[in-house]
């Protein structure tokens, strides 16, 4: 069978879950654990497991000086500027 592939403009989290469900029907047999199709659609996506992990630590650095910003931590910026 062959794999999803993104359609244009299709966002990430939509191709995936659109994905994981057609491999599910489809594939099931072949691919027993959601954790493996997920797998295969986001290699599918592009993303490797290695890009997604460092996806989700700048997300929380960003989070983490959103939270700061908002309780009246003062953030150092990239050029050494206080904020």
């Amino acid at each position: 069978m062959p794999m999803p592939k993104p359609k244009k403009n299709e966002e990430k989290q939509d191709f995936v879950s659109r994905c994981i469900a057609d491999v599910t029907r489809k594939d099931k047999d072949k691919f027993p654990t959601v954790e493996q199709r997920a797998a295969i659609c986001y290699s599918e996506w592009g993303e490797t497991p290695n890009e997604k992990e460092q996806a989700m630590a700048k997300k929380k650095a960003v989070e983490y000086k959103v939270v700061q910003v908002q309780i009246g931590t003062r953030v150092k910026t990239s050029r050494g500027k206080s904020r």
